[in-house]
């Protein structure tokens, strides 16, 4: 989150592109936003109105591509504060290190996203929808006649 702070300062002064802070702010975002809800739909008793956090078992493991991406943001803030401090006008590697770092971001999202098994179990919690409306549908069928 510290990266994304920092990234929306250099943003707010002209020295990131406004489209790479979005990117990395939103990511961050979306992963806080996704550790709150993975917390706040775990079992719980229903004696509790939320879930005792120390209880549960949640961890996150960073993946290869979330600590390339770290690395390549850190990098972007220290080569663009450069340019910036010795007067260096963007050029090619600058540009290039931009949409680097806005890739492996995305990526690294995705892979969070991927990784958490939402994926999965919206699939799973879709298909038992479908299933659960055509068994309704049967049923309403067969009364009719």
């Amino acid at each position: 989150f510290l990266v994304s702070v920092v990234a929306v300062s250099l943003g707010l002064k002209d020295i990131l592109p406004v489209s790479l802070v979005g990117v990395m702010f939103t990511r961050d975002l979306l992963l806080i936003g996704g550790s709150v809800v993975v917390t706040r739909f775990a079992d719980f008793s229903k004696d509790q109105k939320m879930p005792q956090f120390q209880d549960l078992n949640f961890e996150v493991k960073p993946s290869l591509i979330s600590k390339a991406n770290t690395t390549l943001q850190f990098s972007t803030l220290w080569a663009a504060l450069a340019f910036k401090a010795f007067e260096i006008e963007p050029n090619l590697f600058l540009n290039g290190l931009f949409y680097a770092t806005g890739s492996a971001t995305v990526i690294s999202g995705f892979s969070y996203f991927y990784k958490s098994g939402i994926i999965n179990k919206s699939k799973r919690r879709i298909a038992l929808k479908i299933s659960s409306s055509r068994r309704k549908m049967a049923s309403q069928r067969e009364k009719v006649r």
